[in-house]
């Protein structure tokens, strides 16, 4: 039980875990209605509305808007820890298989993310690549702007911090999402019924924000691409794999996701 009336509620998570879905929940009218709570996105405060610092270095200066829940954060736990501004603050932090964030970042960049500077200059790196050549080069980007490492540092560092939640991506999509999702809003304070958070999933659901499209059906050139967990099985050969491993080491473990599969 929360004793103090939490100031300020951050939805953390890498790219390509949903942030844009779980964003429409929490900006939603009903939403801030009954919690009281505004939606404010720091990044429309930035020029060119992007954040170019690598993500383990984000910081905040001055303190975040008090009763509000700031959603995304792409940040690195340390910095989390070190928010400026009069507590308590709580975070939920939203994992996904390393592997599906690589598959759907690389889609997203090649075709549907938004046109800004920083897309727009990797979407010609793209343009004339195959999968395979696509994916090794999205894997050098994640790894180089942090993401990976971001996601390391919320897993070890946060998994006894009682300000945080880990949750993942997978169980927010599950056939118990609307249990996941009403875990998160308890451990931020918020008073939602039951009825109020399925309610608030079915008008977000994968088939409404496409316009009647199943989870499963692809369709790369849109946000919301396929809505399922383990699409790296269709996108990773052998090699792929390989690669993967090389580069990550033992992000995997880390993570608490199954490893490949042995030839």
């Amino acid at each position: 039980m929360l004793i103090e009336k939490v100031k300020t509620v951050l939805h953390c998570s890498p790219h390509k875990a949903g942030s844009q879905w779980i964003k429409s929940i929490v900006k939603d009218p009903l939403f801030t209605q009954i919690t009281g709570y505004q939606y404010f996105d720091y990044v429309s405060t930035l020029p060119d509305k992007v954040d170019y610092r690598h993500i383990m270095e984000r910081y905040f200066e001055r303190p975040l808007p008090e009763y509000s829940i700031v959603s995304t954060l792409f940040i690195g736990y340390d910095n989390y820890k070190k928010l400026p501004g009069v507590g308590p603050f709580r975070a939920f932090y939203v994992l996904r298989d390393p592997r599906d964030v690589l598959v759907s970042y690389f889609f997203s960049q090649k075709y549907s993310h938004p046109l800004n500077p920083k897309v727009q200059s990797f979407r010609q790196q793209l343009k004339d690549v195959d999968v395979f050549d696509g994916l090794n080069i999205s894997l050098k980007r994640l790894l180089d702007c942090g993401t990976y490492d971001a996601m390391k540092s919320w897993m070890v560092s946060a998994k006894d911090d009682n300000t945080v939640l880990l949750v993942r991506f997978e169980d927010l999509i599950g056939a118990d999402k609307c249990l996941f999702f009403k875990k998160i809003f308890d451990h931020c304070g918020f008073t939602l019924s039951n009825d109020i958070v399925c309610a608030l999933l079915a008008k977000y659901s994968f088939s409404n924000l496409t316009k009647e499209r199943e989870q499963g059906i692809e369709d790369c050139h849109h946000h919301y691409r396929k809505g399922v967990a383990g699409d790296w099985k269709n996108y990773f050969n052998h090699e792929m794999a390989s690669i993967f491993m090389e580069k990550t080491g033992a992000l995997l473990s880390i993570l608490g996701y199954e490893e490949f599969e042995n030839d």
